[in-house]
């Protein structure tokens, strides 16, 4: 993997981890007086952010740590 694509690979993952993180916080926000239908969507909703963030970190943990940049 050259050094520019793991660059943009790193930016991407910060970008997504971003945007799962203010969706989570912005969810769960307006979950709070949401009427009780209306709950289980939103937790729906916050379930996938959280995997998302999960999976960015995981990925940008490895491209940090795991992978080396050949020449």
């Amino acid at each position: 993997m050259t050094q520019g694509i793991k660059i943009v690979l790193i930016v991407f993952c910060f970008l997504v981890l971003f945007f799962c993180l203010s969706g989570f916080v912005m969810t769960g926000s307006f979950s709070v007086h949401a009427p009780l239908e209306q709950k289980e969507h939103y937790q729906f909703v916050i379930n996938l952010y959280v995997i998302g963030s999960l999976f960015s970190l995981f990925l940008l943990v490895y491209l940090m740590f795991f992978t080396k940049v050949s020449k």
